[in-house]
């Protein structure tokens, strides 16, 4: 008798077990079917943007630095605002850059905002036809500080 109710007791814990395991895969499968969708929704509410530019002169680009030249960008807002620029003359170089922010523009022609500080040319923003504008900090700028008066849309449209 006693062993008939421990084999019982161990079908009854295997039976709940199991239960708990199929319960804890739908919780699971229901999680990251949520999780994807949210995440493709984001992806397609991105705004996006791209064009291409000449360089007229070397410019600072956040850390990096830029020759003279004609370059392709890609203006992305998920899951942070960057982006990416690759030169169509030096062998495909590319950098990424994080935006400050982005925001709708209407420009005519894609082109670079540049400033000069001590003799550095820096990008400021970069606005893409008809699309967006992505705004950077340059060393040493404060957010909230304004900027100078000395500003040149030195690259244009390619």
């Amino acid at each position: 008798m006693n062993e008939v109710c421990t084999t019982d007791l161990v079908s009854r814990k295997r039976l709940i077990a199991n239960l708990d395991w199929r319960l804890e895969m739908k919780l699971t499968k229901t999680f990251l079917s949520t999780f994807l969708l949210l995440l493709v929704s984001l992806h397609a509410t991105a705004q996006e943007g791209a064009g291409k530019f000449i360089l007229a002169h070397e410019a600072r680009w956040g850390t990096a630095i830029l020759p003279a030249g004609s370059y392709f960008a890609s203006v992305h807002s998920v899951p942070v605002p960057y982006v990416l620029v690759t030169s169509l003359d030096h062998n495909h170089v590319s950098i990424m850059a994080v935006a400050n922010y982005i925001e709708s523009a209407g420009c005519k022609t894609s082109s670079l905002e540049l400033q000069q500080e001590m003799g550095t040319w820096n990008v400021h923003s970069l606005c893409i036809e008809s699309s967006l504008a992505a705004y950077f900090k340059i060393p040493g700028e404060k957010l909230n500080q304004q900027r100078p008066a000395q500003i040149a849309a030195l690259a244009t449209s390619h």
